[in-house]
């Protein structure tokens, strides 16, 4: 539930918003419970404000020379494990949670101690932020850091 929040300004839009980020929320909350309980959590949040369509933002993400070297459109499907290269060049593999077009996606990182990355496209038409969240535990505050740098530099490069 939430609360705060002007029931006069519920659109479709703000209900699937809300809806996605419950769906990342409770998912992070079980992978926290299955997988490192007790073990404190580091956040990176890169996000990047950019002026053109969700769906196009999708598909630039996640196509070739996006996100991943080889593109990742065609390579994350719910409930599989998937291996791709990073547009930084390290290798992600692990589980793929969910993935919801054009809104994001939610995969577990192996090569992270299994962290949580989650990619969000949020905001109203012509407003839009691409926001990647990595939910990491047992990793040094320096390893979050740089990849908080890292990928905000990629998101820097393919929207300009």
């Amino acid at each position: 539930m939430n609360s705060g929040f002007d029931r006069t300004n519920w659109d479709e839009e703000y209900f699937r918003s809300v809806e996605y980020g419950w769906e990342f929320m409770l998912a992070n909350l079980r992978h926290y419970l299955e997988r490192h309980a007790g073990v404190p959590r580091r956040v990176a949040w890169p996000r990047r404000k950019i002026g053109i369509s969700r769906e196009a933002t999708f598909q630039k993400l996640l196509g070739r020379g996006g996100l991943f070297q080889a593109g990742a459109l065609d390579q994350l499907r719910e409930g599989q494990r998937y291996s791709l290269r990073a547009a930084t060049g390290d290798a992600f593999s692990g589980h793929v949670e969910f993935v919801r077009p054009p809104r994001g996606f939610c995969i577990t990182v192996e090569n992270l101690n299994n962290a949580l990355l989650w990619l969000g496209i949020e905001g109203s038409a012509g407003k839009h932020e691409v926001q990647l969240w990595l939910s990491a535990y047992g990793l040094p505050d320096a390893q979050v850091t740089a990849f908080k740098e890292s990928w905000a530099g990629i998101l820097q490069k393919l929207f300009p």
